[in-house]
């Protein structure tokens, strides 16, 4: 038997985490942001976020997956040593805000 890596993510799950949110699937998404982002790849890292995502970084707003890629390659490279800790913030239908 094969067993799952821990960032793999069944087709159903992934569902599950997609807007409209609930307080359940907000939570799961945030879990899953913060396992992808602590793999250190940024490439696996990019693909959680849609097209018209959005990060604020210490008053810098980083739009679109081009420039959040590039964004976090720079970033994993000084923090490779370093796990983030998310915790959910708010969410609304469509949107989710955590802190870390």
């Amino acid at each position: 038997m094969q067993s799952k890596s821990r960032y793999s993510e069944t087709t159903d799950e992934q569902e599950t985490k997609k807007p409209p949110f609930t307080e359940e699937t907000a939570l799961a998404r945030v879990q899953t942001i913060q396992s992808f982002w602590n793999s250190c790849d940024p490439g696996k890292v990019v693909e959680i976020f849609d097209d018209a995502a959005q990060l604020l970084n210490r008053g810098n707003l980083i739009q679109g997956k081009p420039t959040i890629r590039s964004f976090l390659r720079l970033r994993l490279e000084r923090e490779l040593h370093c796990n983030m800790r998310m915790e959910l913030w708010s969410f609304a239908e469509a949107r989710i805000s955590a802190s870390f």
